[in-house]
């Protein structure tokens, strides 16, 4: 049902209330005040239109014993009471039964600015949260340790090049910790032993 996330109030004033030493029918009570709409909204009940406002809830015997877990008998005594305690009113007609709590602005009127605004930091909330797990499938420490592994074999090209360039054809052993036979230098003149060919070898 729309407009039922959120809170409820529930007055120490129930003490007080001639339901107070019936558990049960306190349960149901306070069950009436959650299936309460704390928003205005529009309904489809059997093909028609309802415009709910907040504080009401649409009753029907068979759907209330299945929530409550209490007889179809039992829920309907029970709604009747309330009624006759002035605690709700009730619309009945031959295709729904809409219930209202009284004075449910009185006791629950700002709570609808307070779950409103709940609602609205929730939802940042969970954007927030959102973007952090987006930010956190990149990997940046993948990427970082993809440029760092560029910059070594960059390096190693590098070091590669100047041992050719200061020993020129003379024969002598690569650098140490160079791997000649690594892709990136495959273009280099190696023997079928791996060792890198210094010059013309007869």
């Amino acid at each position: 049902m729309e407009g039922r996330d959120g809170w409820i109030k529930i007055y120490r004033q129930l003490e007080d209330s001639p339901i107070w030493g019936n558990p049960r029918l306190v349960y149901f009570w306070i069950w009436c005040l959650i299936q309460a709409d704390i928003e205005a909204h529009e309904t489809l009940i059997n093909g028609h239109v309802i415009k709910m406002k907040p504080g009401q809830f649409i009753f029907g015997r068979k759907s209330a014993a299945q929530k409550t877990k209490l007889g179809e008998s039992t829920v309907y005594r029970y709604i009747q009471l309330l009624e006759k305690l002035k605690m709700v009113n009730r619309k009945v007609n031959s295709r729904y039964t809409l219930v209202t709590i009284v004075n449910w602005r009185k006791f629950q009127g700002d709570i609808e600015k307070v779950n409103s605004q709940m609602n609205s930091r929730e939802t940042a909330s969970r954007t927030e949260r959102e973007s952090e797990q987006i930010k956190k499938s990149r990997n940046p420490y993948k990427s970082t340790k993809n440029r760092s592994n560029e910059k070594k074999v960059n390096s190693s090209r590098t070091e590669v090049g100047a041992h050719i360039k200061n020993i020129g054809g003379a024969k002598s052993s690569p650098p140490d910790g160079v791997e000649l036979r690594s892709p990136d230098v495959d273009e280099l003149p190696v023997d079928e032993d791996g060792n890198f060919v210094w010059g013309d070898e007869e």
